[in-house]
């Protein structure tokens, strides 16, 4: 014969539906495995799941009850719901739900601080690194100012060296700065800058400017 099972809360041990309500008037406990009683207290008695099953309409097939929102509720009205059409239908226990209730804050409590340490390990970071940040936007920056594509400077290092003298350009009468004087692109004869002279000196002398412009225009 095939029963329909039901299964018991976590706090029932012992049911017995009299033979007048439709049971079978026998007791039906919770097994005991090793002096403790078993997790699984599986009801298998067709006449008592009858009746019982009417405590599942009652409270509906619910597993989670409300613990907290029962007060003011007379003993015999709280909890209702005492058995389960599977092992995953099974109504809490108020033991249980308590349990869970506190599970469920101890976690958001360990979350919160959890990402309260990580944010301060962040913001330790940063302020660590503000001012090698603040390098970099300061590198940044001036490549910025020399236009797309522009190379980052190196940046200068402080040494004892002394700075390197400008490059002299060579002449027998004495030695000048280049931007004064440098030698003729022809001939080689030097080209000095004159007092009050402005701009940049000719890469010609006069007599070998004078001679190409007199070549060109003999071939024109």
């Amino acid at each position: 014969m095939i029963y329909i099972v039901l299964y018991a809360r976590a706090d029932v041990s012992y049911v017995c539906v009299p033979k007048e309500s439709g049971g079978c008037g026998e007791p039906h406990r919770r097994p005991v495995i090793h002096g403790a009683p078993s997790p699984v207290f599986k009801l298998e008695c067709q006449g008592c799941e009858n009746y019982l099953r009417a405590d599942i309409a009652r409270a509906g097939n619910k597993r989670v009850r409300t613990v907290n929102s029962d007060h003011g509720m007379k003993l015999e009205e709280r909890y209702l719901g005492l058995w389960g059409a599977s092992p995953d239908t099974i109504p809490e226990s108020p033991d249980e739900e308590k349990r869970r209730e506190f599970m469920t804050q101890k976690t958001v409590t360990q979350n919160a601080s959890t990402q309260t340490e990580a944010f301060g390990r962040i913001a330790d970071a940063l302020a660590g690194n503000t001012e090698l940040i603040a390098k970099l936007a300061e590198m940044v920056a001036g490549q910025h100012a020399f236009g797309p594509g522009s190379p980052i400077l190196p940046v200068p290092v402080d040494t004892d060296e002394p700075a390197p003298e400008p490059r002299q350009w060579q002449y027998p009468f004495g030695s000048v700065p280049a931007a004064e004087a440098h030698a003729c692109l022809d001939c080689g004869v030097a080209i000095v800058r004159k007092e009050g002279q402005r701009g940049a000196l000719p890469q010609r002398c006069v007599a070998c400017k004078t001679k190409r412009t007199a070549n060109r225009r003999k071939a024109a």
